[in-house]
């Protein structure tokens, strides 16, 4: 008898571990868990400049493009 109850104990606790660990590791189904991983994954797509970031993660600004030749002006003439 004592056989069968040790069986039946391990049995009952096995079966108990498999249930946390299931409870444990469900996927959630609210709506809104959907919703939030498909935004989640459209942020980590998203390229440079459209990411929403936080205020202390904005990069330093850039110096102005001048929209002349593209090549720095002429130095004067040594003459004039």
């Amino acid at each position: 008898m004592s056989s069968v109850l040790f069986l039946l104990l391990a049995l009952g606790l096995s079966a108990l571990g498999t249930a946390v660990l299931v409870w444990r590791n469900r996927q959630p189904n609210r709506i809104e868990t959907g919703i939030n991983e498909f935004h989640r994954e459209m942020r980590a797509l998203a390229p440079e400049s459209r990411r929403v970031v936080s205020p202390d993660q904005v990069p330093a600004p850039r110096r102005p493009f001048s929209r002349g030749s593209g090549r720095p002006p002429m130095p004067p003439d040594p003459g004039e």
